[in-house]
């Protein structure tokens, strides 16, 4: 690979990057949603999102960020507020980083794969190895899904509801969580001749 492509490389990576690091910020703001507020009330005062969401209140608090005014921040000041901390906070909150993903990540990885060794980037490592961590799982989310094969909860659910060969998945009972087994969607991807 010439000096040039692996620049070029490089670039689309730092810049994907970048976008990443911003779904996280709008991750926290949909967690911080009204909406979402309002139907996280009506869950019992154990459940994990409740700590989940304290977190994200101190996130905020540590930031000095008054969530009632963050409508009406322009972008360059959110940007000016969080981003000289934003590392130090994905490592001090790391329970809220750890978990997230975007739609990014498996390009991100198949990038990352065309450097040479010395010229890949570490972060993109951390994600790839998180990515195998979850393939080498027996069962996965919904999200863990998107995270390994790129495709989201609407192609997903998409599949799901196919008459014929529908993609393979599991729900204890309406409303559960739903799962896949690994096995099986790796294999119903290779009888549909899906890349993955």
């Amino acid at each position: 690979m010439t000096k040039q492509e692996t620049t070029k490389i490089n670039s689309i990576i730092q810049n994907l990057l970048e976008i990443r690091k911003d779904s996280f910020v709008h991750h926290i703001h949909q967690i911080n949603d009204v909406k979402f507020q309002t139907e996280m009330n009506m869950l019992p005062e154990d459940h994990p999102i409740h700590q989940h969401h304290n977190e994200i209140n101190q996130f905020y608090n540590d930031l000095g960020i008054d969530q009632n005014e963050i409508n009406n921040m322009t972008d360059e000041e959110f940007d000016e507020a969080y981003d000289s901390q934003f590392y130090e906070y994905q490592h001090t909150y790391s329970n809220i980083w750890e978990e997230f993903h975007s739609r990014f990540d498996k390009t991100l990885v198949e990038l990352n794969a065309l450097l040479e060794t010395n010229d890949q980037l570490d972060e993109v490592l951390e994600i790839e190895k998180k990515m195998q961590e979850i393939k080498s799982k027996k069962f996965i989310t919904t999200s863990q899904f998107e995270l390994l094969y790129g495709y989201g909860t609407d192609w997903q659910k998409n599949k799901r509801s196919k008459t014929k060969e529908s993609l393979p998945y599991i729900q204890e009972y309406s409303g559960a969580t739903i799962r896949y087994d690994v096995k099986e969607v790796e294999n119903w991807f290779d009888q549909m001749g899906i890349r993955r």
